[in-house]
């Protein structure tokens, strides 16, 4: 079996590390800010090609098949140029002409005849944040590792008796090894700048989350509190609950960032607590673009009720104090205001709300006797006493209608 050629060599562009700062929520946690490069970029980039060779195509199941993704937040290989398509498409027909080689060598040496059999290779490289540059050649047959390369080490590693002899053959001639290492520490990083460069206007946006707390009911008398961050981007992002100001990160569950399906990500964060002990959590969020960590308490429920009884409250004595002082603006001078003092101090009986509703809307008047069954009085338009008039109930309610319908 023989090593897959490496792309076209590039010279590696200059490096620079891509700071970050130390999370303000005292972990230690590292939020990565953006560095003054092309393009912008914060958190693990890497690049990686997937080949597959089977031995038995059919429909839908080609001889060979290759992928290339770049992984940084949602760029994929659909964001390259011409320079690009062309390099990759020479990259798959070299290895659909290595793989058939290697196919029949590989059956002899696990002494197979014919059937149906898969060669597969995944190789590429990693840009971290702080400059740490990875990578990985991993080969695979029959759906099981056959042999991989350790960069570290600068050599071969044999997954099973079968992988001994390609292992011994590649180990031998050394420049087999420094070739790959560095295809993935040079060349591979450079093209995977190159990809990026191409995403770049996908990797400059910019959006903040939004954070949403809730609880539930758990186990045993405790609650769950949930903290929800959604619709942020990048995809970089660290949440933790807060006890008294205090990050408890053990207790912290974390459920993992995830696409949100629009372009942006999500995230949860929960912990189970005592409700009877402490109450005093807080959700903190750090994300690339805030200035500060965003921090968002809970509310238990017991405390939201009494704010909502107080809101409450202070509206139905606004609305009192404006009545009032509607009724006493019709009160003005005279007798209506001697007879408005009278009303108000007798405004338990029905008929003292008659008389005030005949201050403040004086063109109804009272009909002669009180007609409405189980009413004290009925009141009438000055103008004409007609079919419809207000009707007074026994607990100072009123209604229009024709009086004689009521009950």
């Amino acid at each position: 079996m023989q090593p897959l050629p490496p792309p076209w060599p590039r010279s590696p562009p200059p490096g620079s590390p891509f700071p970050g700062r130390a999370g303000c929520l005292g972990l230690g946690v590292r939020v990565p800010v953006p560095a003054a490069l092309t393009p912008p970029l914060a958190g693990p980039r890497s690049l990686r090609y997937f080949y597959m060779g089977v031995s038995e195509p059919s429909p839908g199941l080609p001889e060979f098949s290759g992928a290339t993704l770049t992984a940084w937040h949602g760029v994929d290989g659909r964001n390259v140029g011409p320079e690009q398509w062309e390099r990759d498409t020479w990259n798959l027909k070299v290895a659909q002409a290595v793989f058939r080689q290697d196919r029949d060598t590989l059956r002899e040496s696990y002494n197979q005849g014919g059937g149906f059999h898969t060669l597969q290779l995944k190789y590429g490289c990693e840009l971290q944040d702080d400059g740490a540059k990875g990578g990985f050649f991993e080969y695979g047959y029959d759906g099981r590792d056959f042999i991989s390369f350790d960069m570290g080490q600068g050599a071969w590693v044999a997954a099973d008796d079968g992988a001994q002899i390609t292992k011994q053959k590649w180990d031998a001639d050394r420049s087999i090894a420094q070739r790959e290492r560095t295809y993935l520490e040079e060349t591979c990083i450079e093209w995977l700048g190159k990809y990026l460069e191409y995403g770049k206007e996908t990797l400059q946006r910019r959006e903040p989350p939004r954070v949403q707390v809730s609880d539930r009911p758990s186990r045993d008398g405790l609650t769950t509190l949930s903290c929800r961050v959604h619709g942020f981007y990048p995809r970089n992002v660290a949440v933790v609950w807060l006890k008294k100001g205090v990050a408890v990160p053990q207790e912290t569950i974390q459920w993992g960032v995830v696409p949100s399906g629009d372009g942006t990500y999500q995230t949860r964060a929960t912990i189970e607590i005592d409700p009877s002990n402490e109450t005093n959590y807080t959700c903190c969020v750090e994300h690339p673009t805030l200035a500060q960590d965003l921090r968002v308490p809970w509310v238990p429920k017991s405390n939201v009720m009494l704010i909502v009884g107080v809101v409450i409250g202070v509206l139905v004595l606004v609305a009192a104090v404006a009545g009032a002082v509607v009724c006493l603006s019709k009160c003005r001078v005279g007798h209506r205001r001697a007879v408005c003092a009278r009303l108000l101090g007798h405004a338990h009986h029905p008929r003292a709300w008659a008389g005030i509703a005949d201050l403040l809307w004086p063109g109804w008047a009272p009909a002669p006797t009180p007609t409405a069954p189980g009413g004290s009085a009925v009141w009438l338009p000055r103008s004409a006493a007609g079919p419809r008039a207000v009707w007074w109930g026994t607990k100072g309610q009123f209604a229009l209608g024709p009086p004689s319908h009521r009950s």
